[in-house]
């Protein structure tokens, strides 16, 4: 596990590094501008980014980090660009990014290149579809399930064909076709692949009493091992406003004698389950993490906002009249996570939320 940290210790850095100062930041070079296709006839990758005023971000990162000069020489490449209203919508500063060292922007800039061309009829129509990016780094590409709409919304078939996500980020418009590859617009940047999910939460203090809860529970040791986990996480003052401060945490009295494990086990996936797998994969009944304690009711849709959200609540049930007859109680409030602090790990996915997931009171075992 240190050889694998070691490794991947730049990208750790650059991750913290770029939210950081972007949060920092308060210049957006370039505009809001609508993406176009830039000309009827096919034109090299390179004159489709200098030639298209959305790109100009995405063109000044990839001609100073020198990727650019890759461009033209003979192979394909499959450019993932967010243009610079997704620059804006993710609170990420061109100039933080500038600020960065070349090694460090490279790693950055090279999330989103793919070597030769990937079209979206290429892309098996399932969830998390591994590809290696230039930087050494997977990506993983979804397409919509589209069975249920052929026969329920038959307009709608075209649409979803040609629908791609990019670890769970929507391609806004895909398939712009060049002489040397392929390009597609991205609604947010891609964020760099951490080592695993427990040292990045442990590399986030506004988890750490969220750490210790999965410490007590003896739920944390198993986020650093292969996985794939997806985890909900929550932060200090969610976890406080409900009762869950240090002092409770470290008691006698918080355990598995006194608590179900579904207060926290609730919030995690025995899957890479990225927002948009909530939907391209048609879980059943809109819900996940079947238990005898409950299951996972969510809500997701990207219709197009800036700020895409995922809403969660946790329910039990309980049959008193036999199985047709079940009554469904919400044990906790209703979660919310953004698209844009969605964090894939090289073992899973980190969704943080902004609440708990489950009220303690309502798991706790009655002696």
């Amino acid at each position: 596990m240190y050889t694998l940290f070691r490794r991947y210790f730049l990208g750790g850095l650059l991750l913290l590094c770029v939210w950081l100062w972007a949060a920092c930041s308060k210049s957006n070079s370039g505009n809001g501008a609508a993406v176009t296709r830039v000309d009827a006839t096919v034109q090299p990758l390179r004159f489709m980014l200098d030639n298209n005023s959305a790109f100009s971000n995405f063109d000044t990162l990839m001609k100073v980090s020198g990727y650019m000069d890759s461009l033209g020489k003979g192979r394909s490449y499959t450019l993932l660009v967010p243009d610079n209203t997704a620059f804006i919508n993710a609170g990420i500063g061109i100039d933080s990014l500038l600020a960065l060292p070349k090694d460090s922007l490279r790693l950055f800039v090279g999330n989103h290149i793919l070597p030769g061309v990937v079209t979206t009829d290429l892309v098996p129509q399932t969830i998390t579809n591994p590809l290696t990016a230039v930087n050494g780094q997977t990506l993983y590409l979804s397409k919509p399930l589209i069975s249920s709409y052929v026969y329920q919304y038959p307009d709608l078939l075209r649409q979803y064909q040609h629908t791609l996500h990019v670890n769970g980020i929507k391609v806004t418009l895909t398939d712009q076709k060049a002489v040397d590859g392929i390009l597609h617009t991205l609604h947010f940047p891609l964020r760099l692949t951490v080592p695993s999910v427990a040292r990045y939460l442990l590399s986030q203090p506004q988890y750490s009493l969220y750490v210790a809860g999965l410490r007590k529970f003896n739920l944390f040791d198993q986020l650093d091992s292969a996985g794939p986990f997806t985890i909900f996480p929550c932060p200090n003052d969610a976890m406080i406003a409900y009762g869950m401060t240090l002092d409770r945490i470290n008691s006698d009295t918080f355990d598995l004698e006194h608590y179900t494990p579904w207060l926290f086990t609730s919030g995690i996936l025995d899957s890479r389950t990225f927002m948009s797998d909530f939907t391209d994969a048609q879980l059943p009944n809109n819900n996940t993490g079947y238990t005898r304690y409950g299951t996972m009711q969510y809500g997701y849709g990207d219709y197009g906002q800036a700020d895409p959200i995922m809403s969660i609540q946790i329910t039990n049930y309980t049959s008193p009249l036999g199985p047709n007859y079940s009554i469904y109680n919400n044990i906790g409030p209703t979660a919310n996570s953004h698209l844009k602090d969605q964090q894939p790990a090289l073992n899973g996915v980190i969704m943080p939320l902004d609440k708990i997931l489950v009220y303690p009171d309502s798991v706790y075992i009655t002696h």
